[in-house]
């Protein structure tokens, strides 16, 4: 039933739903059955059904609370009906009675059209325009221009436009084209009003490299690439690599050569991302990808793979050697067996791109991306002994560079880092800290970048690590290849760095670690160097105004492996480990970062620190541990309030706490109390509290003196948000000081 077919009269609205008795109104000759009667036994589908008045949402509701409506005009006579109730509408939950929505026991939102992934909007278009296709009896061919335009068009009134703006391009391009014809789309046949409602959506739109045809007989829709380069490469790849898997070829670098140089074509011939919106989406999900991965040490970071990967998922979509649903090939099986860890990868590669793209990898291609990332500088598996690192602004420039050295020198020399354009020297040296926490280089490691200040680099690359650091500015690919046969040869970073010369021009920095031992601090975790970093951050505040110790964030199974002889780390004095995990290092004590906030492990932390700190300082980091990690816990429950001053509030609510009381709240209540406290203020702002405790008034009576004083204390709190603090929530303060 469509209720906006009755939207300007709602009397007849409710009348089709519920039904009339005769003489219910003019006109009503006799008695009628509604909607409701008709469905009963089966489903009833209500379709904008905000069109229902505020009383047909009573009745309704009235129904499905007790199980009887009543017809109109008869309010004696009550009616029942066993159905099930499905209900549609465009409009927000503004539009409904509050105890309407409450009877509705299952709410579905559907995204709007402009919050769908672009694969999901794309597989909109092409239905609709396969629904065309199938109407007119002709085959549609659609420009990638028009295809981009319509991807990133925004459309307010949702699918529904989407839809007649299809209809209409199509209608008006048909004019053109006998019956016997392809109907083709170009950017003339869109509607005026797109392009006067939204000109930029024209204007700064990336084109899609490949035109679309949809068949009128039903088949998928297709890429017109019969004369694509990339297509007919990796098939031709494909049918080189099912002859040696045929003939039991075990040898690895023929597979190697064989999938290295068709990926460096598909690089080299790839559409460029600034112009094609698929390829920038592809980039931009293996960019995300590979920071997942790399912070999870599942592999490490590398712009070269970023490109590449991304590449062969772009032209494998429509390669017929590869297509989903194909029959696959055998050879993946040898493939597996002889890159068996770089497999395992592509599969975990798979389960993410499922995700993100809606598209699962065939076996083949987890067997074609194993041998490519056994190609890459996987330095998180090998020692280096001599490491470059090129890192330029643009999405592909280091990539490029890195990889036409690397296959020159015939050896993995060099990591690339794309980074935006937009980004700044101090970006650079943070992007710097991510790669060289993990490599384990005995010479130190070469950089080479495009631009920005070499002493500004350098200064905030040596807060992050102790190797010597060579920085070369003004990047060149002859200029890197120089280098990178340096480093093959074995050279010092010293002997490097006097090897520039007049014609290239660049300036070149070595950075040598200090001498002098400093204090630190290692945050660790197993989940990887991002989850450390945040363990880092959450420290440093606790140790803010301290002097004399440093925290940093280092890679857990480094650590665990090779102790403190681990690079960098030769440089310091460990006081302590600081984790989630202990990685076991003989001589440093560890400490759980649980066991410090609760107390349990403040004993054990102030005897390592007494040597560093005096009384008042310690006493100062355990409070600023205690804060900041719950303050971390509170962020999470906060919705409306401003977390420093409700932490200030409660603070200042456990001071009054703890003078009443004449004693000292433990760190693990305290913590406790700050995430509760702060909940409980939300829940009573929101005029929604605790509404029961058992056994409240035995309660209440047999802890009168510390009921009295929390309620007491309390009112700092009520005071200042307006809110009253009710026996049940005290209750549980309670409880909570009884930890004690």
């Amino acid at each position: 039933m469509n209720c906006s077919q009755y939207a300007s009269n709602p009397e007849l609205l409710s009348s089709m739903l519920f039904g009339y008795v005769k003489g219910a109104f003019t006109g009503a000759d006799k008695t009628q059955e509604g909607a409701l009667s008709s469905a009963d036994g089966g489903v009833l589908f209500l379709d904008e059904v905000h069109r229902l008045s505020g009383e047909g949402q009573e009745k309704l509701f009235t129904y499905l609370d007790e199980g009887y409506f009543t017809m109109i005009g008869d309010n004696v006579h009550q009616h029942k009906a066993k159905i099930r109730l499905i209900c549609a509408t465009t409009e927000t939950s503004d539009t409904f009675l509050a105890t309407f929505l409450r009877r509705l026991p299952i709410q579905i939102k559907l995204p709007d059209l402009e919050e769908r992934p672009v694969n999901e909007k794309k597989e909109l278009i092409d239905s609709f325009f396969q629904r065309e296709a199938s109407q007119f009896q002709q085959n549609i061919k659609l420009s990638g221009r028009v295809l981009s335009i319509l991807l990133n068009y925004s459309f307010p009134e949702n699918v529904g436009q989407l839809k007649s703006a299809i209809k209409y391009i199509v209608a008006n391009a048909h004019e053109k084209y006998g019956l016997d014809q392809t109907i083709k789309i170009t950017i003339e046949n869109l509607p005026a009003w797109m392009y006067v409602k939204n000109k930029s959506a024209f204007k700064n739109v990336m084109s899609i490299s490949s035109e679309t045809t949809y068949h009128f007989d039903g088949m998928s829709p297709d890429l017109l690439q019969k004369k694509d380069p990339n297509t007919i490469l990796i098939n031709k790849t494909w049918a080189k690599i099912t002859e040696a898997t045929g003939h039991g070829v075990t040898d690895k670098k023929i597979y190697v050569n064989l999938i290295k140089d068709a990926m460096d074509e598909l690089i080299f011939n790839r559409p460029n991302e600034n112009q094609d919106i698929l390829m920038q989406f592809f980039i931009d999900t293996v960019r995300q990808m590979l920071t997942l991965f790399n912070d999870t040490n599942v592999l490490l970071y590398d712009g070269n793979l970023v490109l590449g990967i991304a590449s062969f998922l772009y032209d494998s979509t429509n390669s017929k050697a590869l297509e989903a649903g194909k029959t696959e090939k055998e050879n993946f099986k040898l493939l597996a067996n002889l890159f068996p860890e770089q497999f395992n990868i592509a599969k975990k590669m798979s389960d993410f791109l499922n995700t993100q793209l809606d598209r699962r990898l065939t076996q083949d291609d987890c067997g074609w991306l194993a041998v490519y990332i056994s190609t890459s500088n996987n330095l998180l598996s090998r020692e280096n002994k001599n490491i470059g690192i090129i890192i330029t602004h643009g999405y592909a420039t280091a990539s490029s560079i890195a990889n036409v050295c690397n296959r020159i020198l015939h050896n993995n020399v060099f990591l690339a880092i794309n980074m935006p354009i937009s980004s700044t020297p101090d970006d650079i040296a943070v992007k710097l800290q991510e790669i060289i926490g993990t490599i384990d280089s005995d010479q130190g490691i070469v950089v080479l970048f495009d631009m920005g200040s070499l002493s500004q680099i350098a200064q905030k690359s040596l807060e992050y690590t102790k190797k010597p650091i060579l920085l070369i500015d003004k990047v060149t690919t002859s200029g890197a290849l120089e280098v990178g046969n340096a480093l093959v040869m074995g050279k010092s970073l010293s002997e490097i760095s006097k090897l520039i010369n007049k014609d290239w021009l660049p300036m070149a920095k070595l950075c040598q670690p200090m001498i002098e031992k400093e204090n630190i601090i290692l945050a660790v975790c197993m989940t990887g160097i991002g989850t450390a970093q945040q363990i880092k951050l959450m420290l440093e505040k606790s140790f803010m105004n301290v002097k004399n110790l440093r925290v940093v964030a280092t890679d857990f199974n480094s650590l665990k492996n090779k102790g403190t002889k681990l690079g960098e780390l030769e440089q310091y004095h460990i006081v302590c480990i600081v984790g989630t995990d202990n990685p076991a290092v003989e001589k440093v004590p560890y400490i759980s970062m649980q066991s410090l906030i609760t107390g349990e492990g403040t004993p054990k932390f102030d005897q390592i620190i007494s040597s560093i700190f005096d009384d008042k300082q310690i006493k100062q980091v355990n409070q600023n541990l205690i804060r900041n990690f719950s303050l971390t816990r509170v962020i999470d429950n906060l919705t409306i309030l401003d977390t420093h001053k409700v932490m200030n509030d409660i603070e200042e609510f456990i001071s009054r706490l703890e003078g009443y009381l004449q004693t000292t709240v433990t760190n693990k209540v305290k913590m406790a109390l700050f995430v509760h406290v702060s909940a409980m203020i939300e829940r009573l702002i929101r005029q929604e509290p605790i509404g029961q405790y058992p056994q409240l008034k035995k309660k209440i009576s047999e802890n009168k003196k510390i009921y009295s004083v929390i309620k007491s204390s309390f009112s700092v709190l009520e005071n200042k948000y307006r809110v009253q603090v009710p026996d049940t929530e005290i209750a549980y303060i309670i409880d909570m000081i009884a930890l004690k």
